[in-house]
């Protein structure tokens, strides 16, 4: 994967946790990630996997579904 793509992806990542309102530390807690691991995926210095992708836009979506984001990513769901 090429330089360039790593960086239009972290922004992308970076984007999709800032529109959910996590912080670095939450998103990597939900993804099960360490925290430095999403650091590192925002700064463009590893790959981000799909999973994660394919996570926030869960995210995402039971957000709009359900209005509340703190409850969905904390998984207090009622």
């Amino acid at each position: 994967m090429s330089a360039r793509i790593r960086k239009e992806n972290a922004k992308r990542l970076r984007q999709h946790r800032l529109s959910l309102g996590m912080t670095q530390l939450h998103l990597a807690g939900v993804l099960g990630v360490a925290p430095s691991t999403v650091s590192r995926w925002e700064a463009g210095q590893r790959r981000i996997p799909q999973m994660a992708f394919w996570m926030l836009r869960k995210l995402e979506k039971e957000q709009v579904d359900n209005g509340n984001t703190q409850e969905v990513v904390s998984g207090n769901r009622r």
